[in-house]
């Protein structure tokens, strides 16, 4: 086996970025995912145990400029299974100009001819970040300061039930501490719901339905998933809460080459979340154009459209919209209650047989606005 850190193909500077494309998206409750997945025919013998290390950089309205270093290493899981996809280690260490900092490390390994899968993580995030309270109507006046610490721990087993069908369950342990907030808010005087809940278990499952041609850029198909999160504090008191999600994507080839891209996103909640893990409009793959967790509530509705478009060479473009909003309960939705973005962007593809492409998109929504730059697509 060997360690190179030097030879750098272009497939593998792909996957190495696609390992970091949304720092800030780290705070939703539905993160039980693995941190990246491989694309399949990135990967060749010649491969196989080498280590890559590579810069990282980004920019988001909640990061600022992002830059860091990322590392991963590919290889086989069984010598004799060339079905699965290849399995991972990578790390990741990211520091941005508003002072936010993520360390993490994380494993995908694919077994048994891709009839297992395992991923875990391990990350520490020092995250400095905002908050108007709760609810779809906060004003910007609302606006306060807070920092939370996060130490947290992933582990996700999935097993292929059918064609393009996964079932698994998840176990995810979160440490965490609020501190530098706005004196006098909020946070600062305990109001914010959670605030002082610092540890908590959650135990949950996934159903998961992929249909997509390819994970990175998908032209058709669908990715449908279902998960639920139950947690409770890490002594398993009287604190526990469950999150919901259910997230449907579906892709259309229009014109030939052009993609429709669709998602319906519908989050809930139960018992008692701490603040910062409700669920939560913005940021750079949900409502781009207003910062991530301007709004949030107990639950979430949301759907976004984007049309892509190659134009010439590497070089791509993409109309979006989208609409969504919180509510207290399911039944407090409204068709007048919406918030409304929409944007535009341009694309350029870094490999043509991924279809990996770093993104460049400026978006507005009602009364802000907000420019992305990052790696892969929106959803």
């Amino acid at each position: 086996m060997r360690s190179g850190w030097f030879r750098l193909p272009l497939p593998m500077f792909v996957i190495s970025m696609a390992v970091w494309s949304a720092p800030a998206s780290a705070q939703q409750p539905d993160s039980t995912a693995p941190v990246a997945e491989p694309a399949d025919s990135a990967f060749t013998e010649e491969d196989e145990g080498s280590l890559i290390a590579l810069p990282v950089i980004f920019y988001q309205p909640e990061t600022g400029l992002g830059f860091g270093v990322t590392a991963i290493n590919y290889y086989r899981a069984t010598a004799e299974d060339t079905i699965s996809p290849p399995s991972s280690v990578s790390f990741v260490g990211i520091y941005t100009t508003k002072k936010q900092l993520v360390l993490a490390v994380s494993s995908d390994m694919y077994v048994s001819e891709d009839r297992w899968r395992l991923s875990s993580s391990v990350s520490y995030s020092k995250f400095p970040n905002k908050y108007w309270g709760i609810g779809n109507d906060t004003p910007d006046s609302a606006e306060e300061d807070y920092t939370p610490r996060t130490l947290t721990l992933r582990l996700w087993p999935q097993k292929r039930i059918g064609a393009g069908w996964y079932a698994g369950l998840a176990a995810l342990i979160i440490d965490r501490k609020v501190t530098d907030a706005t004196e006098g808010g909020l946070i600062d005087s305990g109001l914010a719901p959670g605030v002082d809940d610092e540890q908590a278990i959650g135990l949950g499952g996934s159903l998961i339905r992929d249909s997509r041609d390819n994970r990175v850029y998908p032209r058709r198909g669908s990715y449908h998933k279902l998960i639920v999160d139950l947690f409770g504090d890490v002594w398993f008191g009287d604190n526990g809460f469950g999150v919901y999600t259910v997230d449907l994507r579906r892709y259309f080839p229009v014109a030939g080459t052009h993609v429709v891209a669709l998602q319906a996103l519908g989050i809930a909640t139960s018992g008692e979340p701490p603040f910062d893990l409700y669920p939560q409009l913005g940021g750079e793959s949900l409502l781009r154009g207003y910062f991530q967790g301007r709004y949030r509530d107990r639950s979430l509705l949301a759907f976004q459209g984007e049309y892509r478009i190659p134009v010439f060479w590497r070089f791509g473009a993409a109309g979006f919209v989208g609409v969504g909003q919180v509510a207290p309960e399911i039944g407090g939705f409204g068709l007048d209650r919406f918030w409304v973005s929409g944007g535009a962007g341009l694309r350029f593809l870094l490999a043509r047989r991924e279809g990996l492409n770093i993104r460049a998109d400026f978006a507005f929504g009602e009364g802000s606005s907000g420019f992305y730059l990052s790696i892969g697509e929106a959803f």
